[in-house]
């Protein structure tokens, strides 16, 4: 016969050990079951936080840039408003003194009459081209720039473009080579010709005094090769890398006219036409243009 406290200590023994059953079988069944579920969602939650702080960094960035961006653009816009201003105040000057001359001599001396009338076309030349651009800009930016194409003699245009700077600016002198054969070229004729005058009056503006222009147009590789070259104060390597952005200028133009925006829709019209345009240039030695074609 078992004594009785031996029989009570077995019996707490026994109640011990079913509790700890209890607690091990509650334990693997429910209680780890629902940690699991816990800390999945609780992995879940954090990761959907993690990805949406990553989101909301990446648009505060993107909007950052979007605003300095913004920023940029206007500060260009600006400072695009002021130059044209300028711009158009020069050759505005120009008409007014020259129309002074005449009143004040007179329109009999043939010669004051001749140089003043010479001043007063330069100077309107540069506000129709300045509005030419100036609209073109805006046109292309919005999408309504007018693209006719039509057939013309690449050549007639590129020599009626020369002709006309010699009228305009005699010292200039032209080196040409010129024979594409009066191929048919397949274009919006004004647009080329705004390209091929905006190319001329740079190698002439950017020149030294009495400019030399190199200009060529030849057939290579079923494109028709159109060069213009001068020997003037050329640009840097720097430089060359922005030449076609909008609104830019090279660093060694300053007190020299221009608004920026020539260079941009002269790239941007070639482009238009399925061409290309390429420059070499040299600080002190010259620039040259070279614009590739596509035959029809």
């Amino acid at each position: 016969m078992e004594m009785p406290i031996l029989s009570d200590t077995k019996d707490k023994k026994n109640e011990l050990v079913n509790k700890v059953n209890n607690i091990e079988q509650n334990f693997t069944l429910d209680n780890l079951s629902e940690s699991l579920v816990l800390s999945a969602e609780r992995s879940r939650c954090i990761y959907d936080l993690y990805e949406k702080t990553n989101v909301l960094k990446s648009k505060s960035e993107n909007l950052i840039k979007a605003l300095d961006k913004e920023k940029s653009i206007n500060q260009l816009q600006a400072e695009f408003v002021s130059l044209v201003s300028h711009e158009f105040k020069t050759p505005l000057a120009i008409i007014k003194t020259s129309m002074d001359v005449l009143k004040r001599v007179g329109f009999n001396n043939e010669e004051v009459f001749k140089d003043q009338v010479h001043k007063v076309d330069k100077a309107i030349l540069r506000m129709t081209k300045l509005i030419e651009s100036t609209l073109n800009l805006s046109r292309l930016e919005s999408g309504k720039l007018d693209f006719k194409p039509v057939e013309f003699c690449i050549e007639d245009v590129l020599l009626e473009v020369i002709e006309r700077h010699q009228d305009l600016d005699p010292k200039a002198s032209f080196e040409l080579s010129i024979d594409a054969g009066k191929k048919q070229f397949n274009g919006d004729k004004d647009l080329i010709d705004q390209v091929f005058t905006n190319l001329i009056s740079n190698a002439i503006k950017y020149s030294k005094e009495d400019p030399k222009i190199k200009i060529s147009c030849q057939i290579v590789d079923q494109h028709f090769e159109i060069s213009v070259a001068d020997s003037g104060i050329g640009m840097s390597q720097s430089d060359l890398k922005k030449l076609f952005g909008k609104f830019f200028r090279s660093s060694n133009t300053v007190g020299i006219a221009g608004t920026g925006i020539g260079l941009y829709l002269v790239k941007q019209f070639v482009e238009l036409h399925h061409g290309e345009i390429k420059v070499e240039s040299e600080e002190g030695v010259g620039t040259k243009f070279v614009i590739y074609l596509p035959l029809t």
